[in-house]
């Protein structure tokens, strides 16, 4: 029996091959074939993509980093130059009492 016999919606008969039947089946490998390649490629895409948000946070972070340390060394230079400003002051209050012990 090469040959099956599929009924119609119409109630008609439609001839069946078994070649047709292969020839289906090696369509469906084709696109079962296609759809592995597209899942692959969308599967290192997605891998690509979570490599460069780790890159990119990374970079991110190091950043951040650097400019809290120099801000960091910014804070203490300015507490340096305060406490010598407060040393100059008192230094300068301490030269005029002694310069006017002096006339009395």
């Amino acid at each position: 029996m090469t040959e099956l016999m599929a009924i119609t919606n119409a109630g008609g008969l439609t001839a069946f091959t078994t070649t047709d039947a292969a020839t289906a089946q090696s369509e469906i490998a084709a696109i079962a074939t296609q759809l592995g390649a597209v899942s692959k490629g969308l599967d290192s895409a997605m891998s690509f993509n979570d490599r460069m948000a780790d890159v990119r946070n990374n970079a991110l972070g190091g950043l951040v980093d650097a400019d809290l340390e120099r801000e960091t060394a910014k804070m203490q230079a300015l507490q340096v130059r305060q406490q010598l400003a407060y040393q100059a002051i008192s230094m300068s209050n301490n030269s005029a009492q002694n310069i006017l012990m002096l006339f009395r």
